[in-house]
Parts: structure tokens; sequence; C-alpha cells
């Protein structure tokens, strides 16, 4: 959402000019279509590659706690003495959710750091 509100942004600011966007410049005439395309490609493919990582490092981390929730309890509820022998376990398991929660304030802020870089590129092309 965040990318095509950034590109309706430019081209409702800069209509057909936010073309120039895509053009470097210095470039000649004649290779201006073609590097329009590929710079269309790279514009996509970076709005694509954000929502990947951001997806899979949040996948990655709610899958580790989730498997490790599942072994933890199943030792802590095995037996008395598994139960005072999971209390270590059970310390990297807190340890990993205040790591998990970190690592998602990261993600937030870089998140909200690429997007002000993108609306900048929508509002000044450049």
């Amino acid at each position: 959402m965040i990318f095509i509100g950034v590109t309706l942004l430019a081209v409702a600011k800069h209509g057909l000019h936010f073309l120039s966007f895509f053009v470097p410049a210095g470039t000649p005439g004649a290779l201006v279509p073609l590097l329009i395309v590929i710079e269309m490609i790279s514009y996509v493919a970076r709005a694509f590659s954000l929502g990947v990582r951001l997806f899979a490092n949040i996948v990655a981390g709610h899958a580790l706690l989730k498997i490790l929730s599942g072994m933890l309890y199943g030792v802590m509820t095995s037996g008395l003495i598994a139960g005072i022998t999971s209390v270590f376990p059970l310390a990297i398991f807190v340890a990993l959710v205040g790591l998990e929660i970190a690592v998602s304030f990261i993600q937030a802020y870089v998140f909200v750091v690429l997007t002000m870089s993108y609306l900048k590129d929508a509002e000044y092309l450049h």
C-alpha cells in the first residue's frame, strides 16, 4: 500500500514529469526508453524486496518461538525432574522473546526510514 500510495502521490504532483525519476542525468536520447523500463523494474523490485524481507523476518521469529514454546511445554509437563531442569531452557526462551521484541522495533524503524526515503524521492524526484 505504501508503494502504491507513494507512486500515486508522485504522479499526482508531477504528472508525466514523474518519468524523469527513471532517467539518470546525461543519458543519451536513444537509451531513454530502455532505461525507463529498466529503472521501473528496479523501482518495483525495491518495494517487493522490502516487503519480502519484512515478511520473512516476522515469520521466522514467530515460527522459532512457536517451535520452541511447543518443545518447552512438552518438557515442562513431562514430570517433576524434567520440569525442574527446564528452568534454563525457559530462561533462554524468555531471552529469545526479548530478542524478538527488539527485532520488531528494528524492523519498524527500518520500514519507516525507507518509507520516508521513498516519500522524499516522490516529492522531489531525486
